[in-house]
This record gives structure tokens, C-alpha cells and sequence, in this order.
């Protein structure tokens, strides 16, 4: 036991008082504080700027051309100005010749509307520009009602308030929210997974960097492997987890802080931010994070100590690494029918039940006994990764200059 509680504080002091980890951790640290503060430093740019500047750019002159061909004359310059801003309108009988026009860059949208159809011919659009076909669409449907509602003699003032009504109500949740906790659960899905990932490559750099050290050798000899293995993948693990813990935490502290701005920034995300986490939920989330992180991180150790230089760990970490990004995509369509057969399979599979199981609650109804089964099998599973990966540990590491297949993998666990 003494020798465990050795490797255990050697390995975690000795990755978190390094320049790298300190370095790192405060560079995560300024970013983190940095976009969760983004409102504040936009409102702030804005006022800098002044609102004379955007009153000005308001009233800049329209910058592209636009043709549009309609039999009905309620599409006024008013009208196509109020719903298609930006451009500069011209009136013709048709547009026959309208793909001609666009390419060759005389006009950026030509548009034929008659009724409810319409015909559009617009320069080329990306993703983030999204075309005009919303705006498009918009003016049309509400040109339609007001003509239809004007005709049957409805005043102006009312065809508005028809228009303009909006239900006002609340809906009360009996039970779970789950439109709520489901982005609870895809999130901490996407933690598990960059946890895995980066600082299971803290465990697997540390071995392979101490049996080419050659040191090795001697913590073989005056530790069981088990113990050895224990220590440094809790160790080193507890370094990492230490630094992800400070970065949630300062992530926690600067969105509050800045919750405020968040509403009048961007309200869909400050209504995500603004979630609650029962007491319940809290303990699960931590628990299914720490069976992924550290299932798979023995497993990446039991394949790093078969490695005999840096240049090979990453060829022998590649199953390991295969079976997160498996598991990390089955999570994402399993969220979308957490009641399929194979989510439900899936999520009681060592290194897969993690994410899907966490997920299955944060979406579903899941039975406590089911989650009870899961964490014993999650918990038992870690156990047995340690056992088996220290056999291969206590063989692996006394191979040099050899690069062991799959197979020679799977002998060592079983060799004495």
C-alpha cells in the first residue's frame, strides 16, 4: 500500500508542477474566460465604436441590384425595401433573361412573383449567408394575407393585430425535463470524450517515456506491477482531471458572471447556461465521467507499455482511440432513439456504457436498476482492465526495439 501512495504522489506532483501543465492550464484558463466574457467585449467594441457610426452605416445606400417582374402592384419600393433590404430595385415585364443578368453581374437577385409562386435567381450563397429565400418567403405570405384580409373590408389596424397576435402561456413539466437535461447529457458526452482523448495521452506518453528512460526497470522490480499500475494511471489521470476541473470550474464562474449579457447577447444560449442540475444528476454525471476516463485509460496504458519509442505509441494507441470515436459517434445517434435495441445493448458494454448510459438518462426514463447494473459493471470492468493491462504491463515494459502485433498483445495478458 505504501508503495502505491509513492507512485500515486510522484506521478500527479510530478505532472502538475511542470511548466507545461501550469502553462497550459492558465492558457485554457484565459480562453475559457475570454469567450465566456465574448457579450461583454462585443458591447463593448460597439460602444467604442458609437452609435453614430451605426446610425450612419443604416443609412448607407443600397448595394446591390435586384429585378423583380409582378402582375400585382402591391410589391411597392416600400414594401421590397421593408422586407428585402440592400437593394436597389428595377421593375420589368419579365425576367426571361434573368440567368444572363446574374451571371454576368448586372443584378444580384432577380425575382418573378405571381400570387403565392415565385421564381428567384440570386448569386451564388454560403452557409452563413443563407440566400433570401426566408425573406423571400416571409413578404410574400404576409403581402397575401393583408391583400386577402384588405378585400374583405378588415381595417388596417386590425389586419395588423391579426397578423401580429402571438399566444402567450406557460407550459408546466410534470416530472423530468428532458428537453433540458438532454443538452446536459450531450455535453457532458462531449467532456467525456476530449478527456479521453487528451489526457489519456498524458498516461500513455508517461510510460512510454520512462521505459525509454529505462527507468522502467527499476519501479518493476520494487513495485507489483499492479500497484505500478494503479498509481501512475490514477496519478496521472488525477493530474489531468485536476486541470479539466479548474477550467470547468473558471468556465462556471465567468458564465455566471457574465449571465446578464448572455440574455441580451444570444438568449437561446443564455437559456442552455441558465439549466439547473438536480443534486442526483450531478453525482451520476461525475461518476460516468470517471468510469470513461479511467477504463479508458488503462486500456491506452496497457498498449503504451508495448511501445519502445514516442514515434510508436501513436500506431499502438490506434484501438484505443477507434473504440472512443466508435463510442463517442453510437452516443450521438443514440440520443436521437435512446429506446433502440442497441443503444440499450450498448449502454451496459464496458468503455461504451459510459456515454450512452449518462446519455439514456438525460433523455429517457431509464430504470434505477438498470443504472445501478451499469455502474457495477462499469466499476468491476476498470478493475479488470487493471488486472489484465498489468500483466501485459509487467511483460510489455522489458520489450525493446520489437514492435508487438495484436495478438502479442492479447498473449501477454495471459502469459505469468
Amino acid at each position: 500500500m505504501n508503495q502505491f501512495k509513492t507512485i500515486l504522489k510522484f506521478e500527479y506532483f510530478g505532472y502538475v508542477r511542470t511548466k507545461a501543465f501550469i502553462i497550459t492550464t492558465v492558457l485554457f484558463f484565459v480562453i475559457v474566460a475570454a469567450a465566456s466574457s465574448l457579450p461583454m467585449f462585443i458591447n463593448a467594441f460597439n460602444s467604442i465604436r458609437g452609435d453614430a457610426d451605426i446610425s450612419a452605416a443604416s443609412d448607407d445606400e443600397p448595394s446591390m441590384n435586384a429585378l423583380i417582374a409582378s402582375p400585382s402592384a402591391i410589391f411597392t419600393d416600400e414594401v421590397l425595401s421593408a422586407y428585402l433590404p440592400g437593394y436597389m430595385w428595377t421593375r420589368a415585364d419579365n425576367i426571361d433573361n434573368a440567368w444572363e443578368a446574374i451571371e454576368s453581374g448586372d443584378y444580384d437577385l432577380a425575382l418573378r412573383i405571381d400570387g403565392l409562386n415565385y421564381t428567384a435567381y440570386e448569386r451564388t450563397t454560403s452557409l452563413i449567408t443563407q440566400g433570401s429565400q426566408h425573406a423571400i418567403n416571409f413578404m410574400i405570405k404576409d403581402v397575401y394575407q393583408r391583400e386577402f384580409l384588405d378585400g374583405r373590408g378588415f381595417a388596417a389596424d386590425e389586419i395588423d393585430h391579426v397578423l401580429h397576435s402571438h399566444p402567450i402561456g406557460e407550459i408546466i413539466v410534470v416530472g423530468t425535463d428532458y428537453t433540458q437535461t438532454f443538452w446536459i447529457g450531450y455535453v457532458m458526452m462531449i467532456l467525456m470524450f476530449f478527456a479521453m482523448i487528451l489526457y489519456g495521452q498524458f498516461v500513455s506518453t508517461s510510460v512510454v517515456v520512462e521505459k525509454s528512460s529505462k527507468a522502467m526497470e527499476l519501479l518493476i522490480t520494487s513495485a507489483k506491477p499492479f500497484q505500478l499500475m494503479m498509481g501512475k494511471v490514477l496519478g496521472v489521470g488525477m493530474a489531468g482531471l485536476t486541470q479539466f476541473g479548474a477550467i470547468l470550474l473558471a468556465a462556471f464562474v465567468f458564465i455566471r458572471l457574465n449571465q446578464a449579457s448572455w440574455n441580451d447577447f444570444n438568449p437561446a444560449v443564455a437559456a442552455i447556461m441558465e439549466m439547473s442540475m438536480s443534486g442526483s444528476l450531478i453525482l451520476l454525471a461525475l461518476l460516468f465521467f470517471l468510469f470513461s476516463f479511467f477504463s479508458y485509460a488503462f486500456v491506452l496504458a496497457g498498449f503504451a507499455c508495448t511501445a519502445s519509442r514516442m514515434e510508436e505509441l501513436q500506431t499502438i494507441a490506434l484501438i484505443p482511440t477507434l473504440i472512443a470515436v466508435a463510442t463517442f459517434y453510437v452516443a450521438i445517434a443514440g440520443s436521437m432513439m435512446p429506446d433502440a435495441a442497441y443503444v440499450k445493448i450498448c449502454s451496459f458494454i464496458p468503455m461504451l456504457s459510459p456515454m450512452l448510459m449518462f446519455m439514456r438518462i438525460c433523455i429517457a426514463d431509464v430504470p434505477i436498476a438498470e443504472i445501478i447494473a451499469a455502474c457495477a459493471i462499469n466499476a468491476a470492468a476498470i478493475f479488470a482492465f487493471a488486472f489484465v493491462c498489468s500483466r501485459i504491463y509487467k511483460v510489455g515494459v522489458m520489450l525493446y526495439g520489437k514492435k508487438p502485433r495484436v495478438k502479442d498483445i492479447l498473449r501477454y495478458a495471459f502469459k505469468s
